[in-house]
C-alpha cells in the first residue's frame, strides 16, 4: 500500500504532469478566446454544426 501511495505521490509532483497541464490550459484558454460568446444559439449552430453546438 506504501508503494502505490508514493508511487501517486511521485506522479502528482512530476514536472511531466504540471507541463501537461498548463498546456491542456494555455489550448483550453486559446479556443476559448476564438468562440465567440453571449451570441445566439443558432449562430453557434451555424457555425459548428449541431453536434459541437
Amino acid at each position: 500500500m506504501k508503494k502505490y501511495i508514493h508511487e501517486t505521490m511521485t506522479f502528482l509532483a512530476s514536472v511531466k504532469l504540471a507541463l501537461f497541464l498548463l498546456f491542456t490550459l494555455a489550448v483550453t484558454s486559446i479556443i476559448g478566446t476564438i468562440v465567440p460568446q453571449n451570441e445566439a444559439p443558432g449562430l453557434y449552430v451555424q457555425l459548428y454544426g449541431p453536434n459541437l453546438a
